[in-house]
C-alpha cells in the first residue's frame, strides 16, 4: 500500500513520441528523391562515327559552303 492508501499507484502510459515516425518518413522521402534523380539523370551518348571522321576545321568549311 502507498502512503496515500491505494494499493498500487494509479497506471499512467505515457504518449509515444513523435519524432520516430517523422524521422522515419523523412528518410524515406530523401531514398525516394535520390531514387528518382539517379533514375532520370542525363545519359551521354555514344559519339556517332561520323562526327569523329572531320575536323572542326573542315566542318566549319562545310557549313561555310553550304550558305
Amino acid at each position: 500500500m502507498s502512503a496515500y492508501g491505494r494499493p498500487n499507484p494509479a497506471p499512467t502510459k505515457l504518449a509515444k513520441p513523435v519524432w520516430p515516425q517523422l524521422l522515419l518518413a523523412l528518410v524515406l522521402l530523401a531514398l525516394a528523391d535520390w531514387g528518382y534523380r539517379v533514375a532520370t539523370q542525363p545519359r551521354n551518348l555514344a559519339v556517332q562515327p561520323q562526327a569523329l571522321q572531320g575536323t572542326p576545321a573542315q566542318d566549319w568549311q562545310t557549313l561555310k559552303g553550304r550558305s
